[in-house]
């Protein structure tokens, strides 16, 4: 089915208007306009609770070419199998939209779904979609600030749920803007999860660990879950925890620290972030327009990750204490999955009791060193010939290069064997094979 296109404009809080088409639900938007560079997992995106109240810019030029997923399908959790909670974006600005999706997967179009969740799309600033033409300097109302309102208690759950019941150890989960994938994290490593809304009182004599999830807007307006969380800092009573995006800059507002908003944000699943302790690189998913500022830090806490791109701060970690959190989302849907081991870290914590974040950290992220492997001392080189007239050139260059730095490193030079040869000749003591020109080369012995 093919979706009609309407005239529609995005006119930004700097006067410029952007003149375009749109789809999905019909009427005026406002928010926040951001951008991600992700290239896929557009549903997972769009039902991030962190982007509640934000019109969201696709820098990938094409959007909704394998539709959407069912909503109905549920994981062994009871949860959404292919989204990370309800849909929560304003609206969504895109370079091209697919009007002919596939996937085997898909149970309607990227405009069915967008119509029935009332949401728009629009083929940094605060903005506003508007249907129908619009002359400069006309659009009306003042715009609003998405981020001076509590977002958070938008899309927090409003009483205790409970996933895994009989799960062990037992988490305690504040949900400023969970997404899904973190409840998954945590129950398939054989925890109960205990989801309390934003601003519920935290008791550390009911749980054995306690998270702090994702969510939108400034960290600065929920005083009231950095009141608990200092409360629970300051009680004495040590719980292994674990904060990640809105989580981390809570943690860090509840120690002390200061919280900044960001020029542009990071929002994208390829951000390299640098683990101090280990000197490694990691690939990240991030969404998020707020930063924690590490020189607030107080002294008995240090930075554990930092944004490569912009050096920005990705996480922090107590000296002594088993507290640490990321900026970063190990736990993405649609990203990378390397640093998921955090939740391993989390799990590991509550178990020992004795040991430290920051001891556990290095121990779970330090690689270990691979064995020293002999020297070559004979190479077998196997050839292919040029994939069309002209380029066998090309071809014997390579391989030439290939015995000009085997002959460097001392490694015996080869002598030519007809490939013919290969099915009946046992090569022994051959420990490199490569290929040049449909010959079979072997180093002399």
């Amino acid at each position: 089915m093919s979706e009609k296109l309407e005239k529609c404009s995005l006119i930004l809080q700097d006067g410029t208007v952007l003149h375009g088409e749109s789809i999905g639900h019909r009427g005026d938007v406002d928010g926040e306009v951001v951008f991600t560079t992700a290239m896929v997992a557009y549903p997972e995106q769009m039902s991030d609770p962190s982007f509640e109240g934000q019109i969201l810019v696709f820098t990938y030029p094409l959007i909704g070419n394998y539709g959407v997923p069912s909503e109905t399908e549920l994981d062994e959790y009871g949860l959404p199998k292919h989204f990370e909670s309800d849909f929560h974006c304003a609206g969504i600005v895109v370079a091209e939209y697919c009007k002919a999706p596939s996937h085997w997967q898909m149970a309607k179009t990227l405009d069915a779904w967008m119509q029935e969740k009332k949401f728009r799309l629009f083929r940094v600033h605060l903005g506003r979609i508007v249907q129908g033409k619009v002359d400069g300097g006309t659009h009306g109302k003042s715009f609003s600030d998405p981020n001076v309102t509590n977002l958070v208690e938008m899309v927090s759950v409003k009483s205790v749920k409970t996933y895994n019941e009989h799960g062990s150890p037992r988490i305690c989960a504040i949900d400023c803007g969970l997404k899904y994938n973190q409840i998954r994290c945590l129950c398939k490593r054989g925890a109960r999860v205990d989801l309390i809304p934003w601003n519920h009182p935290i008791n550390p004599d009911e749980f054995d660990g306690l998270f702090l999830s994702n969510g939108p807007g400034d960290p600065s307006v929920c005083k009231d879950t950095i009141a608990n969380i200092r409360s629970y800092l300051n009680s004495g009573k040590t719980k292994p925890t674990f904060g990640i995006c809105l989580g981390h800059q809570l943690l860090s507002s509840a120690i002390g620290c200061k919280t900044m908003k960001m020029k542009y944000g990071n929002r994208g699943v390829n951000i390299p972030c640098l683990h101090h302790d280990t000197g490694k690189c990691f690939m990240t998913s991030q969404n998020h327009g707020y930063a924690v500022d590490p020189i607030t830090l107080p002294s008995d806490w240090e930075v554990l990750f930092t944004n490569i791109n912009d050096h920005s701060n990705e996480g922090i970690v107590h000296k002594n204490l088993p507290y640490f959190s990321t900026q970063f989302h190990p736990e993405h849907y649609g990203g990378p999955e390397d640093l998921e081991i955090l939740f391993d870290v989390f799990i590991d914590l509550i178990k020992s009791k004795n040991k430290t974040a920051k001891q556990c950290l290095i121990d779970k992220m330090a690689s270990p060193i691979p064995p020293k492997l002999d020297r070559p001392t004979k190479v077998l080189i196997l050839g292919s010939g040029g994939l069309s007239i002209g380029q066998a050139g090309e071809f014997d260059y390579s391989g030439s290069q290939k015995l000009t730095c085997s002959s460097t490193e001392y490694v015996k030079s080869p002598s030519s064997y007809n490939t013919n040869h290969l099915r009946c000749h046992l090569w022994k003591n051959t420990q490199f094979v490569s290929l040049v020109n449909n010959t079979l080369m072997k180093t002399t012995t």
